[in-house]
């Protein structure tokens, strides 16, 4: 799903200013399936995800993201 840029590209890239320079030209929602690197010309697949889960699906990701410290906590901040 398209998004704009946001700083969690700036920090993800570790450049400030990334997200003002990519504006109207990238931002996108996605789920990493395989690790690698993806280059100019690979193909690509777009699934678009079932809109009665998707936003289940984002805020189940959220709740699992690290913490400070880098410690990963479930729903129940195990």
């Amino acid at each position: 799903r398209r998004r704009p840029p946001c700083a969690h590209v700036e920090e993800l890239a570790g450049e400030k200013g990334l997200a003002g320079a990519l504006t109207e030209r990238g931002g996108l929602c996605c789920d990493v399936i395989e690790p690698g690197r993806v280059a100019v010309g690979d193909r690509v697949d777009i699934a678009e995800p079932d809109p009665r889960t998707a936003g289940a699906a984002i805020a189940d990701r959220l709740r699992e993201r690290p913490t400070e410290g880098g410690h990963r906590t479930d729903s129940r901040g195990e």
